[in-house]
């Protein structure tokens, strides 16, 4: 992260921690190294993500709360705001997105109705990407698309 900060001091440096336990020392973490945004997962206890949200105000960055895997996104994500997350992340994992009724729309839906600036992550793809960003007017991160790519690096031959 640190490398990546250096390289880019201009841009915001996106850390995917999914944190589920920790949630002040592992945001320590990454802010220090030059995340400027951590995930926090919405199913952590609300003290994981009061101790991110705590690191985050220390280092004034920005902790997502992602919403992957919870059943009722909608409240999960109000009561998250309330504990002071910057947004929520509408997150359907590769699973979800493999069953019949999965639609990108009900991301879209949840995060609406629950009225709380959020982004989207998990089927966002080329053909959606723009709808997505035209939808999400109020988070500074709209989309996380599946289609990221990937940096390889090459290992010296012995």
């Amino acid at each position: 992260m640190s490398a990546i900060k250096t390289a880019h001091p201009d841009e915001e440096v996106f850390a995917d921690l999914e944190t589920a336990d920790a949630g002040f020392l592992e945001a320590d973490i990454a802010f220090t190294a030059g995340a400027d945004i951590v995930t926090v997962l919405d199913s952590a206890g609300d003290a994981t993500i009061k101790g991110a949200v705590e690191a985050g105000q220390k280092h004034g960055k920005k902790v997502v709360a992602d919403l992957i895997g919870v059943a009722d996104r909608i409240e999960r994500a109000r009561e998250v705001a309330e504990l002071g997350v910057s947004f929520v992340e509408t997150h359907a994992g590769l699973d979800e997105q493999t069953h019949p009724d999965y639609s990108i729309q009900t991301l879209l839906y949840d995060g609406k109705i629950a009225g709380v600036p959020f982004s989207i992550a998990g089927g966002v793809k080329g053909d959606t990407i723009i709808a997505v960003r035209d939808s999400v007017p109020m988070s500074p991160l709209p989309a996380v698309p599946s289609t990221v790519p990937k940096i390889r690096r090459r290992r010296p031959r012995p």
